[in-house]
């Protein structure tokens, strides 16, 4: 993994992001996973730029941002990436960083559950029952 994430393959690159993340076949190093996630994201792969919302969104080993978590999720997101329109659904639903607007929460939360997406279906039809 390492040699192709060397040579530009971004799925390795990813890949070895997660490896680093959970400490598969090299000591767990969330900081050096966190590169690669990044170098991933910024190369267009929607895992690592849900996994950079997501890591803004906590602040896990970044200052938390909800700005930066909207927008790597919004990236992923148009991109098809399901868990990241799931997010979308919540941070438009309950205003996380974002001006609540229950339209918006409803598209991304339909996306989401068009791709399978069980709690994006499940807010969908919590959504429904609350109307």
């Amino acid at each position: 993994l390492a040699k192709s994430a060397a040579e530009g393959d971004i799925d390795a690159e990813f890949d070895l992001a997660v490896c680093y993340e959970q400490g598969v076949g090299v000591e767990q190093d969330m900081a050096e996973a966190m590169k690669r996630f990044q170098r991933a994201a910024d190369s267009g792969h929607a895992e690592a730029q849900y996994k950079l919302g997501a890591a803004y969104a906590y602040g896990i080993q970044v200052e938390q941002d909800y700005d930066q978590a909207v927008a790597w999720y919004h990236r992923a997101a148009e991109q098809g990436q399901s868990d990241s329109q799931y997010a979308l659904g919540m941070t438009y639903c309950y205003g996380i960083g974002v001006d609540p607007d229950a339209d918006k929460a409803s598209q991304w939360y339909e996306k989401a559950a068009a791709q399978g997406h069980k709690r994006a279906a499940l807010e969908l039809s919590r959504i429904g029952a609350a109307s």
